[in-house]
């Protein structure tokens, strides 16, 4: 087809690529004519990342009961469809009660509903036992404890879909405990004492 420059001063017949290379420039372009390229991932590539860093010092006290709390939390929406999220949490706690057995347990929520238990990253359902991610013995109520969770996710979502974590606490005595985020039950105002953080990362992860 011949190239034709038309009277309103459109071009017709030219085809892509016809102008050759370095005829266009950045600086000839409109502004937002150019948008970013299309990107292919592979099988575990990582697609985005987003952290949470909680500094706060925020106590709760709970009976034999879960409760799920606010920080650290993190949300994520994914680029692509059926990818996998990482997650990625350490927490740090303290307690009130000396020797007691703490339970950490990873929540899901889809699209902004209630927050759930991720089945799959909890122990195996036999009886009555509670089913958690992860689990420690408070060693002194005097310190603080670090626990970690790594769990490679595979939720069903729609693209668009925000996909939010939390964490749920529990705790084996049938009694009352007070929970302490990123300081110790003494926390006295002293060189000897310390506060910590607790983070929470999630990774979508090409699937």
């Amino acid at each position: 087809m011949p190239v034709t420059i038309n009277g309103d001063g459109s071009i017709t017949g030219l085809s892509v690529g016809g102008l050759g290379a370095g005829v266009v420039n950045t600086a000839t372009l409109a502004n937002g004519a150019a948008t970013q390229a299309k990107r292919t991932y592979s099988t575990g590539e990582i697609v985005k990342v987003v952290q949470d860093v909680y500094t706060g010092t925020g106590s709760f006290g709970i009976n034999d009961t879960v409760y799920t709390v606010n920080a650290p939390n993190a949300t994520i929406t994914p680029t692509l469809s059926g990818s996998k999220i990482l997650v990625s949490v350490v927490m740090t706690t303290g307690i009130n009660n000396n020797g007691e057995t703490m339970q950490l347990t990873l929540k899901r929520s889809i699209a902004g509903g209630s927050y759930s238990t991720v089945d799959a990253a909890t122990g195996s359902a036999d009886g009555s036992r509670r089913r958690v991610t992860v689990s420690y013995r408070a060693s002194s109520s005097y310190g603080m404890q670090n626990s970690k969770i790594e769990f490679l996710d595979s939720p069903s979502y729609s693209l668009g879909q925000a996909i939010g974590y939390k964490i749920a606490h529990s705790h084996r005595y049938g009694g009352y405990i007070e929970h302490f985020m990123n300081r110790s039950y003494n926390d006295e105002n002293n060189d000897s004492e310390g506060r910590a953080i607790s983070v929470m990362t999630l990774m979508e992860i090409a699937a």
